[in-house]
């Protein structure tokens, strides 16, 4: 089923399923990181009624649950201004915070470029909106590579803006 969790062992050289009846539905070009023990996803694209539509939703996967609740969903619990429905976004976490930058909306569309940047808080379940103002900050973007390493960010590549070249990154612990 393609909304299965898969689990790679690299010293067992073994994949395991995790299936559960509460896990979201299918999607693709979705932002996933970890933080803990959870894996967390946002956004992408969902089939519905043979069209693809974007999704705001945010759900999270805890292993250490039981079967039924290997998957919630924070929708409705959170607080704050959340990032709108997206795709072909980028997700990190940087202690105890999540960052989402970029992605494409509505639909996929290359005139949908987002450049905007949102945090959330682990702890409070709280987003926030950060400024696109930063000094040297990229152009909209999709489809680029994004990483966490000790308290920056960074960006490299994608479509759109000038996506074309370009390592960029933010220093986000001091904001």
């Amino acid at each position: 089923r393609p909304n299965d969790m898969y689990e790679f062992e690299p010293e067992k050289r073994v994949w395991r399923i995790w299936s559960s009846k509460s896990a979201p539905k299918p999607g693709t070009e979705m932002a996933v990181t970890s933080w803990g023990r959870r894996i967390f996803i946002h956004g992408g694209f969902t089939e519905v009624l043979g069209n693809l539509q974007d999704t705001d939703g945010f759900h999270v996967f805890d292993p250490l649950e039981s079967e039924s609740s290997l998957w919630a969903s924070y929708d409705g619990l959170l607080r704050g201004s959340a990032p709108s429905a997206r795709a072909f976004h980028g997700m990190v976490s940087i202690a105890n915070m999540l960052f989402v930058f970029g992605g494409s909306n509505p639909q996929g569309t290359s005139q949908g470029w987002l450049h905007d940047m949102y945090s959330f808080n682990y702890s409070s379940l709280q987003w926030r909106t950060m400024s696109n103002s930063f000094p040297g900050s990229p152009l909209g973007r999709g489809n680029f590579g994004m990483v966490s390493l000790g308290s920056s960010i960074f960006v490299f590549g994608g479509e759109g803006g000038n996506a074309s070249g370009g390592l960029y990154f933010l220093a986000v612990l001091s904001l």
